[in-house]
Formats: C-alpha cells, sequence, structure tokens
C-alpha cells in the first residue's frame, strides 16, 4: 500500500503515489529552472504540463493512480532539461539528438488544426498543407479554381471545416500539427521560432514605414501646410462673423440697457419735481424713503446708476470693437475701472448702513370681539376713510372719495405721510366659537425702540357695523419713520361654520395672502363668493344666494377709540370723512364705477 497525493495539471486533477510525486516534482522544477531566464518561461511550462496531463491520460487507461512507470515514460517522451537547453543547433539536427528516445518513438501522427499563423482567413488552408506536408499556396490555387469551375460548394466546405476543426492555439497542438514529437525541446523552440517571426516581421514592417515615409514626407508637408491655411483662413471667417453676431447683440443690449436707466432717472427727476418721492416710482423716490439724509440717498443713487452704467459702456465699447476695430484708449479703461469700484464700495457702504437700521422687529396686535353676523354671513369689504378727498391706488384699484376705480400706480407721499397699499387679509379658524377680528402691525428698526416706535406709528383702519367688516388696504406712517419693511395684517377668525362673503373691491387685500394658516392663497376668485370654514379651511358655497344687505353709512369715530369699541387702527385724519350720503341706493350704486 502506498500514500497517494492529488495533482493538478493543466486543470486536470490526478492521483499520484507518493515517490512518483516526488520525481514529477523535481523533473517539472528542473524545467523551469532551465528555462528561468526566458521571457516565454511561463507559457513553455503551461504546453508543458498540458503535454503531461495528455501523457498521464492515455496511460492510466481506467486506473486510478500515477505510478513511477508513468513517470518514467513521461520523461522518456519529453526528454530530460539538460539534454538539450544548453545546447545550440547544428548540421546534425538539435531535436534529433540528445534523447533517449529513438526516430520512431519521437514521430506521432498528425492532427487537423486551422493554422491561424499562416491564415487568410480562418486558417483552414494553412492546417490541410500542414497535414499533408505540402505548401499550402499550393491548396489555396486549387481552392480558387474549384471555387472559380463552379464544381461543387467549396465556400460550404471551408465554412463547415472552419466550425469543425480546432484552432492550433499552443506550441503542443502546433506540434501535433506538423507531426513533430510534443517535447521540451520543440516546445521551446516552437516559442523561439514566434519570437523570431514577430521580431523580424516588426522590422520588416520598420523598415517599410521609412521607406514610405521618406517617400512621402515632402508631400505630406507640402499638403499640411496648404490644409492648415485653408482651415486657419475658414476659422478666421468663421470667428470674424460670429463676432459681428455678437457685436450686433452686445450693441443692442447696450443700448436697451442704458435707455432703462435714462428712463429711470427721468422718471425720478420728474417725481422729485413734483414734491412726491414715490409717485413716480424712480430711483431717487425710493432712496429718499431709504436713507436717513440727502447725501446718503444722493450718494447711493448715483452709485447704483454708475454700477449699472459702467457694465453698460463697457458692452458698448466691446460691441463697437468687434463691428468697427475701434480701440478703447487704456486710460478710459482705467479710469472706467476706477469709476466701478468707487461706486461699489460707495453702494456697499451705505448698504451696510442701511442694513443696520433693519437689525430689530416689533409687532403690535390689537385685537377686537365682534358680534355674530345677524344674518349669518359676514361681509367683508375695503374701505380706507383716511384716504377721504385723496385719489389713491392699491394693486391697480384707485379710491377718490371712497370710490373704486382701476388704475396702475402705487405708493404715494403726501404732507410728510408715506401711503402704502400692502395690507393683507388673512382668515383662520376661530379658537372658540366667537367671531374675533385683530390687526398686526409690524415694522424694523436699528433696536427694538426704533422699531416700536415705527410700529406705534403705523395707521390703519378696521370697523365693524351691521354684519359688515370694513378693512383699509392702505396704511400710512410718518415720512421720518422712513421705509423700515412696515406692514399690516388684518386677521379674521371664523367659527366652525361661519359664513364670510367678498364684496367686490376686497380683492385688494388678498395679495400673498393666506386662510386658515394652511398656506393657501386668497385669490381674486374669492371675490363675490360665500365661503364656510371647515376643518380644511374655507369652502365654496354652491348655488348660494343671500339677501342683499344694504352698507351701512359709516360714522367718523373718535380719534381715540374707547375700550371695546369696534373700530381699531383709526387714524386722525379721519374727521375729514366725506358725510354721509341720504340715499343709500345711490351708495350702493357708485360702490363700483367702471
Amino acid at each position: 500500500m502506498k500514500k497517494t497525493f492529488t495533482a493538478n495539471l493543466n486543470g486536470i486533477v490526478f492521483h499520484i503515489e507518493e515517490d512518483a510525486y516526488d520525481q514529477l516534482q523535481r523533473y517539472l522544477a528542473n524545467i523551469r529552472a532551465k528555462f528561468s531566464g526566458s521571457a516565454e518561461a511561463e507559457e513553455v511550462m503551461a504546453d508543458i504540463e498540458a503535454r503531461i496531463a495528455e501523457l498521464f491520460t492515455e496511460r492510466l487507461q481506467g486506473r486510478q493512480a500515477v505510478s513511477m512507470a508513468d513517470v518514467d515514460h513521461v520523461k522518456q517522451v519529453m526528454g530530460q532539461p539538460e539534454d538539450y537547453v544548453d545546447s545550440e543547433p547544428s548540421g546534425d539536427g538539435a531535436s534529433g539528438t540528445g534523447h533517449p528516445e529513438s526516430g520512431a518513438a519521437q514521430r506521432r501522427h498528425k492532427r487537423l488544426f486551422r493554422d491561424t499563423d499562416d491564415r487568410w482567413v480562418a486558417g483552414v488552408i494553412g492546417g490541410l498543407a500542414n497535414y499533408f506536408g505540402t505548401e499550402a499556396l499550393w491548396f489555396r490555387i486549387a481552392f480558387l479554381v474549384v471555387v472559380v469551375a463552379g464544381w461543387g460548394s467549396p465556400v460550404l466546405l471551408y465554412i463547415l471545416m472552419w466550425m469543425l476543426v480546432p484552432e492550433a492555439t499552443s506550441a503542443a497542438e502546433k506540434l501535433e500539427m506538423r507531426g513533430e514529437p510534443v517535447t521540451v525541446d520543440n516546445i521551446k523552440r516552437m516559442f523561439e521560432e514566434g519570437a523570431e517571426r514577430v521580431k523580424t516581421g516588426a522590422g520588416k514592417v520598420a523598415d517599410e514605414a521609412r521607406t514610405v515615409g521618406r517617400k512621402y514626407w515632402n508631400e505630406g508637408q507640402h499638403q499640411g501646410r496648404e490644409a492648415g491655411r485653408r482651415v486657419e483662413g475658414a476659422a478666421h471667417r468663421l470667428f470674424d462673423a460670429l463676432g459681428k453676431v455678437l457685436g450686433v447683440f452686445l450693441l443692442i443690449l447696450a443700448i436697451v440697457l442704458g435707455l432703462s436707466v435714462v428712463a429711470s432717472l427721468v422718471g425720478s427727476t420728474a417725481a422729485w419735481s413734483n414734491g412726491s418721492f414715490m409717485g413716480g416710482n424712480g430711483i431717487m423716490g425710493w432712496a429718499g424713503l431709504l436713507f436717513p439724509s440727502m447725501p446718503e440717498a444722493v450718494g447711493f443713487t448715483l452709485s447704483a446708476v454708475l454700477l449699472f452704467m459702467v457694465p453698460i459702456l463697457l458692452l458698448l465699447l466691446a460691441s463697437l470693437w468687434l463691428l468697427f476695430r475701434v480701440r478703447v484708449p487704456r486710460w478710459a479703461g482705467i479710469s472706467l475701472t476706477v469709476v466701478f469700484i468707487a461706486a461699489l464700495a460707495v453702494c456697499v457702504w451705505t448698504g451696510i448702513r442701511l442694513g443696520m437700521d433693519f437689525r430689530s422687529k416689533a409687532e403690535q396686535v390689537t385685537e377686537q370681539s365682534i358680534t355674530a353676523p345677524y344674518h349669518g354671513t359676514l361681509h367683508v369689504r375695503v374701505r380706507d376713510p383716511h384716504l377721504a378727498g385723496r385719489t389713491m391706488v392699491s394693486h391697480g384699484i384707485s379710491y377718490s372719495n371712497w370710490i373704486v376705480r382701476w388704475d396702475n400706480d402705487l405708493v404715494e407721499l403726501e404732507n410728510d405721510t408715506a401711503f402704502m397699499p400692502f395690507s393683507n387679509l388673512q382668515v383662520e379658524q376661530s379658537p372658540d366659537s366667537a367671531w374675533h377680528l385683530s390687526m398686526r402691525r409690524m415694522a424694523r428698526g436699528g433696536n427694538g425702540a426704533g422699531a416700536r416706535e415705527r410700529t406705534a406709528n403705523i395707521r390703519a383702519y378696521a370697523h365693524y357695523e351691521a354684519d359688515t367688516v370694513s378693512l383699509s388696504s392702505w396704511y400710512s406712517f410718518p415720512a421720518h419713520d422712513l421705509l423700515r419693511a412696515q406692514r399690516v395684517v388684518h386677521v379674521l377668525q371664523v367659527p366652525l361654520g361661519g359664513r364670510v362673503h367678498f364684496l367686490p373691491g376686497s380683492q385688494a387685500l388678498m395679495s400673498d395672502c393666506a386662510y386658515n394658516g394652511r398656506g393657501s392663497d386668497l385669490d381674486d376668485d374669492m371675490v363675490g363668493r360665500t365661503w364656510t370654514m371647515t376643518k380644511d379651511g374655507l369652502k365654496s358655497v354652491e348655488n348660494d344666494t343671500l339677501p342683499a344687505i344694504p352698507e351701512p353709512v359709516p360714522t367718523p369715530p373718535a380719534p381715540a377709540p374707547p375700550a371695546g369699541g369696534s373700530t381699531i387702527g383709526v387714524v386722525p385724519i379721519q374727521a375729514t370723512l366725506q358725510p354721509a350720503m341720504p340715499n343709500l341706493l345711490h351708495l350702493l350704486g357708485n360702490f363700483i364705477r367702471p
């Protein structure tokens, strides 16, 4: 009984006896040592192991383990490394001497493979030539003759052999294709011949490349220079055309932007001459209500204009250069750069000072309870009694003596009082079963005291009478308070099941305003319709016909509303309210004037 090992040769597993394993391992180690300095050592060893695995498979014939006799047979067939590695080919033949096996033992039956080293298509004809021991040229001539003569189907036969005949990929298969014994010596020789063919082919290709290069070098240089000149000319024309188009675009852009700035300056000048900063919506008007002093307002305005005008001038100069090649003097560019930097510095400085006056925020809330509507529906309308005798505009709706018209202006300044049309209405679900009305006034300042003072100076109007809530869309504050984010929000809290009807003109309060605190905007579609408060907010009452409720005639309240009264945020100039009209129907007929 002998101990056995498991050996893997070329992916095939063999059981081999211990003494045979040691002998085979020494044999392979000697071969590997002889080829250690060769570049193709790994490929040679792979082919040798594949050949040894093939010999073992042939020898086993049903036996389970490789014996010492099998290893000796392999060594006899493959040869000893010391017999051939250090020897040089001679006239007697390198492969015919130095092996213990005879010439008859060395010869093997040829196998048919496709020779891809000598192929035109797939190497089928080259493989046939090796199998029959003749030149591949004669087979190719015969194949062409048969194809031209139309005898049989040589092409189909070629394709069939291409599919069935394997390709000779390894050195052992190439030796078998030529009928040579698969020995270590021959495997090494196959790799050396392949390397020599590659070297020779590379040298031949290099020589041909040098010959062709010298032949066509001058012609290529000439053609290259001509092509370069043509490409350069085409690129020059293309970029010139693109430059013209870009120049026209920049010129138009500079003109449009310049006219816009000039128009803004003209509007500011007109507003200044009329004594109204904001009426003309000009730059100076806004600056006059933003900055505490005239030098700051003028400095900021001029700097802002220069910040716009300098880039516009640069666009204009760039367009002139692209269109007419007009060059800008260097001093002009430096001057514009200095002016731009100075204007930017002034704007940053004044902007920081302005931002410091927005640091603190104050809010004042005036609340009022209102009774449940007698008819079950609360009417909401817009009234600005403190604007009586004036023509103001809010979100495109103008008011003249309480009569609604449509117009396009915005903020107004009169008698050192600023009027702004940015009051909003917010409708929420009441926390209890009662109706509530409150007004939130907000402003900012450099500190808390300044913000609270500005908040207290805001004047707005909210009045409840006869199932109708009258709210002002305009609010006012002293002009010396400046624009510091003053804002007024009317908050109407409606109990569940309560109904609200928005009268025409109340859309002036419905810009960027939410109902029920859910972020849904009130919009113009809500005007003229009745809405019911639900858990999900206001829902429209479909096919609802409500009785016409005559509008109450407003009465001038006292300058300071009494505790628990129905008017909040009344301005002192309310005493100038228009007298009550004797005919209520006439008032209703003139509420909306086309």
